[in-house]
């Protein structure tokens, strides 16, 4: 999914390896892909942005009080060594409002794991969230959680996970 923050072009490239059986001389295959997307706004928004052009601290302010519980990141990466029993990456909330809110968690799938499926982060409170990466073989993993808070909207999290062989 592209989902930019801003307008203009952007590229990611990324390194898919593939390892064959052990007993193959050259036993990992690497393939490039390259991704390319670009962002512009919508016809509308473009008019609405000619029309205003001093932004208020109400409007920044607005995503604060629609959405006050929010991610510091909404993607993050777990590197390991095969043989090393996991690793562990803390993911940073923030509840802004005035109220506790509660979370309950949709699990990942494995090599992913969770402790906690239900959490309260306290009125304007900072919370880290520990989410585990415990691969039992080498490769590159993918996975998604969702945090649904008790304020109708939900949060999600795109992991990614990278465990390497044990070097010689």
């Amino acid at each position: 999914m592209f989902v930019p923050r801003s307008e203009g072009k952007f590229t990611q490239y990324w390194d898919l390896q593939c390892y064959l059986h052990p007993s193959v001389h050259d036993n990992s295959m690497t393939v490039r892909i390259s991704l390319v997307g670009e962002a512009s706004r919508k016809k509308e928004e473009k008019s609405r942005d000619r029309d205003s052009s001093v932004s208020t601290a109400s409007d920044k302010n607005k995503d604060i009080i629609d959405r006050p519980v929010s991610l510091k990141d909404t993607v993050v990466t777990f590197d390991c060594v095969e043989g090393v029993k996991g690793t562990a990456i803390k993911i940073a909330f923030e509840n802004a409002s005035d109220n506790i809110c509660g979370v309950k968690v949709v699990p990942p799938q494995p090599p992913f794991y969770i402790k906690h499926h239900h959490f309260n982060i306290g009125k304007r409170r900072f919370l880290k969230y520990p989410i585990e990466f415990k691969p039992d073989r080498v490769g590159t993993y993918e996975g998604i959680i969702v945090f649904k808070t008790d304020l109708g909207y939900s949060l999600s999290v795109q992991l990614h996970g990278n465990c390497k062989p044990e070097s010689s």
